[in-house]
């Protein structure tokens, strides 16, 4: 995507799809299996945003906490949007959407404590709230 007309921030996907299989839930079968954008088109897009003139980044996705392990190596959500804050280091506000709480890493847990660039607004999946589900 080359820009987000009128808008202030700029929406990268980083992964798609989920491999949860929740009851209740069709995106499994409407998306497919979880699959993880490469760091390098990640921060490829990203650059390109910022270059553009976009200050804020939302990484987005199904569940962004489940990046990585279709990837060489492995890598985890913390570990990416590590990298990516290295080697971006003129993008101001990064932000996170869809994240499955219980999946978060400690790397970015301790990005989220430590890192200033990386807002404190969690977009939690919380599907309905309700106990049975």
């Amino acid at each position: 995507i080359g820009g987000f007309e009128d808008r202030a921030r700029a929406f990268v996907q980083v992964q798609q799809g989920c491999d949860h299989r929740c009851t209740f839930c069709i995106i499994p079968y409407g998306r497919g299996p979880s699959r993880s954008v490469p760091i390098g088109a990640v921060v490829e897009q990203v650059q390109a945003l910022v270059k553009a003139g976009y200050n804020e980044v939302v990484l987005s996705g199904v569940d962004i906490t489940s990046f990585g392990p279709d990837l060489p190596g492995t890598p985890t959500l913390g570990q990416m949007v590590r990298r990516l804050l290295a080697l971006v280091p003129e993008l101001p506000r990064l932000r996170l959407s869809s994240l499955d709480c219980i999946e978060i890493d400690d790397d970015l847990w301790r990005l989220i404590e430590t890192e200033p660039r990386l807002m404190p607004h969690l977009h939690l999946s919380l599907q309905a709230g309700d106990d049975m589900i």
